[in-house]
C-alpha cells in the first residue's frame, strides 16, 4: 500500500536525520527556509537510500516559483512533486503556505484532475538547539490526504493560497490515506 511505503520513508528519512544532524549557522538555525533547503540537499544526495523503494529520483533546475522542492516518478508513471514543509515547533505560531490553488486546478502547473500528478508534503518538525538542527518527527504525506480540518484556503493571497491552519503542523496533523483525490478536489472548488 502507498501509504506504507510514504510511512517507511518518512522513518527512514527520520532516522537518517537523527544520525546525521544538520548543523547550521545561528542566524539562519531558526528560520525554517534554510532548514528546508539543508534537508533538501540531504534527499537529493541521499534519494535512492530513503526514497528509492517509491520511485526515480527526476532531477530538474527549479526556480523560485517550483512547484515542489524534489520530485520522483513511480512504476506507474505518476509524477509526485515533492514540497519540504518546515515547523520550528518551539515557536508558538506556525501557519504554513502549501500551495497557490490555482496551481492545482485544471491548466496549473500540477494540474491535480489529472491522476498522472501527485503533490506531496514532507513535513520537518524540529527545534533548534544551538547550531543543530534537532528533528522530533517527520510526516510524508499525499495532499489529499490532509484533512479540511487542517487545512484551509487563505483567499486574500492571489487566487488563493491552501495553508495549514493554525497549528497544524506542530500538532502533527491528521492524515488519512483512505481519502479520495475526487472526494478532496470537491473541497477545494
Amino acid at each position: 500500500m502507498l501509504s506504507d511505503i510514504f510511512e517507511k520513508s518518512s522513518k527512514k528519512l527520520l532516522q537518517y536525520l537523527r544520525a546525521h544532524p544538520i548543523k547550521l549557522d545561528s542566524r539562519f538555525i531558526k528560520q525554517p527556509r534554510f532548514v528546508a533547503e539543508a534537508v533538501e540537499t540531504i534527499i537529493d544526495t541521499n534519494f535512492h537510500d530513503i526514497f528509492g523503494q517509491l520511485g526515480e529520483q527526476i532531477n530538474e533546475e527549479k526556480g523560485a516559483k517550483s512547484t515542489g522542492d524534489f520530485q520522483f516518478i513511480d512504476s506507474n508513471d505518476i509524477t509526485y512533486k515533492v514540497d519540504i514543509k518546515t515547523c520550528n515547533i518551539d515557536k508558538k505560531w506556525n501557519m504554513g503556505n502549501i500551495i497557490s490553488t490555482r496551481k492545482l486546478l485544471a491548466g496549473g502547473d500540477m494540474d491535480y484532475t489529472d491522476d498522472s500528478h501527485a503533490f506531496a508534503i514532507l513535513a520537518i518538525l524540529y527545534s533548534p538547539r544551538g547550531d543543530t538542527v534537532e528533528v522530533y518527527n517527520t510526516i510524508f504525506t499525499l495532499l489529499e490526504w490532509i484533512g479540511w480540518d487542517d487545512i484551509h484556503i487563505q483567499p486574500g493571497l492571489g487566487n488563493g493560497q491552501l495553508q495549514f491552519r493554525s497549528n497544524a503542523l506542530k500538532q502533527s496533523f491528521a492524515w488519512n490515506p483512505e481519502a479520495s483525490r475526487s472526494d478532496w478536489m470537491k473541497e477545494l472548488g
